[in-house]
Parts: C-alpha cells; structure tokens; sequence
C-alpha cells in the first residue's frame, strides 16, 4: 500500500496543475507518459552497460546511455513546459533514434531494434490519443520500408556484435517485447475500467441530483398548471373564446411538461436506487376498465382495434398499482403508436415458468415491428429503435426502460419479440406474491 501511494505520489509530481485542470483523462495520460518514461531510461541503463562491459560496443553502449537519459527527461519537459504532446513526442523521437542507430550497427532489417519499433504507435496512442499514434504509425511503416529498401538494394549491414551475444539480444527483445505488451494491455484495461467507473459515477450524480430535485422542479410546473385551468374556466364562465385557447394550449403544454418530467425523474430514481414500492389490492377488472378507457382514444387515432382478454379467475392482485398501470399504459400506448389499422391486444393470465407462479401481462400489435439489433436496444433510456422511427413517429424513449425498470422493482421482467414488418410482443411478468421491497 505504502509503495503503490509513493509511486502514484512520483507520477503526480511531474503532472502539471495545468494537465489536471483538463479532466481525469488528460491526468492519466500524463501519469502513463511519466511511468513509462522512468521504465523506459532505467530499462535501458544496464543494456548501456552491458553493451560497454561485456560486448565491448562503445557505439551501442552511448546510443543506450544517451536515449535513457534523453527519454527519461521527458516527465521534467512535461513538467515545465505543461505540454503532453511535446514531452509525449520527444519522447517517441528518442526511442525512435534509438532504434535506428542500433538497427545500422547491426544487422539492419533483421536486427532486434526492428521489433522494439512496433509497438509504438500504440505507445503514442495511449499517451497522446489517435492523431499521433496514426503518425508514428507512418513513421515506422517509413522506417521498416526504408531498411527494406537498403536491404533489396544489396546494402548490408555489418553487426558489430559477436553471434553469442546477437542470440542473447534477441532472447532479451522477445521476453521484453512480451512483457511490454502485456504492460500495455493492463493499461488500456484500467484505462477503460477508470473511464467507465467515471462515466457511471457521473450518471449517478446526475441520478441522484433530480431525485433530489423531484419535488423542486415539479411545484412550480403544477402551480401553472392549476392556474392555468382555474383561468380556463373563467374565460369559459365569461365566453372569450380567444383567451379559452391560448390558456387551453398552455394548460395542455404544461400538463406534456409534467408528464416528461415526472418521467425523467422517475427514471432518475430507479437508476438512484431511490424508487420504492408501495402494494396495496388491486381490483383487476376495474384496473381493466381504467387501462381501456384510457388507451381507447389511442387506438382510435390511428384506426386500431383494442382488445383486452382476461384469462385469470383471480378478481384481485396485490401489487403496486401506480406503477403497475404506468408499465402497461406505456407498452399499449407504444403499441398503438406504432400500429395503423391493425389491432393492439392486452392478455392478462397466469403461467408458470423455471418453478415459480407469475402473472402475465402480454402486450401485441400488428405494426411495423423491430428487427433483432432494434429490439436489442429498446429498454436503453434515451434511444429508440433508429433514427427513423424518432424522425416518423417522436417521443423520448423513456417509456420502455421506465416499464422495466418498475417491473424489475417489483421482482419481474419484460421481454420483447418481434419481427419486421410483422408486429411485436411485449410480456410483462410479475410474480404472483410480490415482496414488499425488491431492489
């Protein structure tokens, strides 16, 4: 614990406060810049060595020397000039020197400093992002095509070291190589887990803050709307027809508002955790008629025919009531939506399915139906089927993840099948005894 605050202590001290102003993303990269910097110059320090002592190469051991230190500068340009790029770049540039001068005393195309080229450009991604790594991908493709080049040409290369210690340098390279691609492959793996633990975190606070802000934002929406209609009736009282219009429209915008609200937050409260669930005996005849007279007018507008079959003996189910007829109101106004001149049906049974006793409520159309991929994304908040189903038909996107997720509350699910063309299905199945509270 001690070691792994120190070292994150170290890479801190050489990102700017400039660098960190930017956001959590331009800090890490900065931080990975600094950490492979400091691997890379004492990484290349006993090659250095090794190149003087044991292979008696001053050559190579000054190339190894100098781009250590060259490289492992790099976090102090990073720190005094404030510039990721500039410090990621020179940083690249002396790794790059360095390759090419020990690939030209050695054996040129076939020499271990060829290998060590090309993981860089993933390297130059990490660090810097897409627009230098597709650089430094040029570079290398430059550099292997220019040794190609020499080589065909009958250029050769003349290695400085004996074949002993060739065997060992590629030994070295290709353990090395390996380790250093799993290195980055762990750092891409955190660097994705951080930014999506990011991500999460900010749609909580986001969650949490309209939960919070529920009752806030819906007061004063409610107080236009009653206000609203106690002004229609008197423009109704008094006969002023013009006034009667302009407040029917604000009244009926207003009461559209609340309803986008009270979704926004209701969802906001599910992915909060601050949803609860509230059971009370429903009479499901009456919940019936209530479902139809609503969702009629709804069929009607595009010439639908309703039908609603019960197949239960039950004349009572406990559950939560609110969100029960939300869920269903929302899969038959969908239903109707995407329906023209065809038929929406609501099938209330009970089944049983893997053990246990459920109740189920199936929704299905005649309409345009989904493809797989569109059913795939359908219960995602915010997204439709494709843009062309927002272009042609409008709404949020809201009213399936909101079903869901209240049907997930109360310990059920909904699935969804459909075809092309052919219509869809939507079944709601809610157990049979529902436990007071299931988050």
């Amino acid at each position: 614990m001690f070691l792994t605050q120190w070292f994150t202590a170290f890479l801190l001290w050489f990102v700017p406060e400039s660098l960190r102003e930017k956001g959590s993303g331009t800090e890490r990269q900065a931080k990975l810049l600094v950490g492979f910097s400091a691997f890379l110059a004492l990484s290349g320090i006993p090659f250095a060595f090794d190149a003087f002592n044991s292979q008696h190469n001053i050559t190579a051991g000054t190339l190894l020397l100098g781009g250590a230190a060259l490289v492992g500068a790099q976090p102090f340009v990073l720190k005094y000039w404030g510039s990721l790029k500039l410090s990621g770049h020179m940083m690249m540039g002396a790794l790059f020197a360095i390759l090419i001068g020990l690939a030209s005393i050695s054996t040129g195309m076939i020499s271990t400093s060829m290998m060590w080229a090309a993981p860089t450009p993933l390297i130059a991604v990490l660090l810097m992002g897409n627009g230098p790594g597709f650089f430094w991908t040029v570079m290398v493709s430059l550099l292997y095509t220019t040794f190609y080049a020499l080589e065909i040409n009958n250029i050769k290369f003349v290695p400085m070291n004996s074949n002993e210690s060739i065997h060992f340098d590629w030994y070295i390279s290709l353990v090395g190589l390996s380790a250093l691609v799993y290195i980055l492959s762990r750092l891409y793996e955190q660097s994705r887990r951080e930014a999506l633990d990011e991500l999460a975190e900010a749609n909580k606070a986001k969650s949490f803050y309209l939960a919070n802000m529920s009752h806030e934002i819906r007061t004063p929406l409610n107080a236009i709307i009653g206000y609203s209609e106690l002004m229609l009736e008197d423009a109704e009282e008094y006969e002023i027809p013009t006034l009667q219009e302009d407040l029917n429209k604000v009244h009926i915008s207003g009461k559209n508002l609340l309803t986008l609200i009270n979704d926004v937050l209701d969802l906001s409260k599910i992915e909060a955790g601050k949803m609860e669930v509230f059971l009370e005996d429903i009479e499901i005849n009456q919940l019936v008629e209530e479902i139809e007279v609503t969702t009629h007018p709804l069929a009607q507008k595009n010439n639908n025919t309703l039908q609603i079959d019960v197949q239960t003996e039950r004349s009572k189910y406990r559950a939560d009531r609110s969100k029960l007829r939300q869920s269903l109101l929302n899969l038959l106004s969908n239903a109707c939506k995407f329906t023209e001149e065809g038929a929406v049906t609501l099938t209330i049974s009970e089944k049983k399915k893997n053990g246990k006793e459920w109740f189920s409520f199936l929704v299905q159309d005649t309409g345009i139906g989904m493809s797989d991929e569109q059913c795939a994304k359908v219960f995602t908040e915010y997204t439709q089927a494709d843009k062309q189903t927002q272009k042609d038909y409008g709404g949020t996107g809201l009213g399936l993840p909101i079903s869901k997720g209240f049907c997930e509350l109360m310990g059920g699910d909904i699935t969804v099948t459909s075809m092309s063309g052919q219509g869809t299905t939507f079944e709601m199945l809610l157990p049979l005894e529902i436990q007071e509270q299931q988050h």
